[in-house]
């Protein structure tokens, strides 16, 4: 009996499907605020409107005021921020994700002026912060809506209906 009861455990176990590995990441841009910015002064540092890419693939197109958060499988990733949707950024910022653990990046949009050009130049930016910080922060902010997520990784979303909050595994 006990010899039956091995082998049907052990058969078992080699016939269960192979869960992938995978960790949570959000992504957020602030909401814009009147308060932060002095009267007058053009802002050096606004919230990101634009496409975010892990490599080569498109995830979504956030804006200001919204996280969109996604379950992507365990490994190196490397993810940019950018204005144009047919290409990843220049500036990368590589996760090593682990299964089960959750990553927030804030996505951001740097402004200079060159007065000597009069040129205004809009950088994206993408900076990796403790879930816990940007749960304080971005606590209030919306989901971001399906219709702006890339129709090839909407298997990959994971859609609560607020920030995310604190976890026990959370990483920085």
């Amino acid at each position: 009996m006990h010899c039956g009861l091995r082998i049907a455990l052990v058969s078992a176990f080699l016939t269960a499907p192979c869960f992938a590995q995978t960790g949570t990441v959000t992504f957020y841009s602030s909401a814009p605020s009147v308060k932060d910015q002095p009267a007058g002064a053009l802002p050096s540092l606004r919230p990101f409107n634009g496409w975010v890419f892990d490599g080569q693939q498109k995830l979504a197109r956030v804006r200001d005021g919204r996280f969109v958060t996604f379950r992507l499988a365990t490994g190196q990733h490397s993810f940019t921020a950018r204005l144009d949707p047919d290409q990843p950024g220049t500036e990368r910022v590589l996760v090593s994700i682990r299964d089960g653990k959750h990553y927030c990046l804030h996505l951001y949009s740097k402004v200079t002026l060159d007065n000597a050009l009069l040129f205004v130049s809009l950088d994206s930016r993408i900076q990796p912060v403790p879930c816990r910080d940007a749960a304080r922060k971005a606590g209030k902010l919306k989901p971001l809506e399906t219709r702006r997520i890339d129709p090839a990784v909407l298997g990959e979303l994971d859609s609560p209906a607020a920030f995310p909050g604190v976890l026990r595994t959370t990483e920085p």
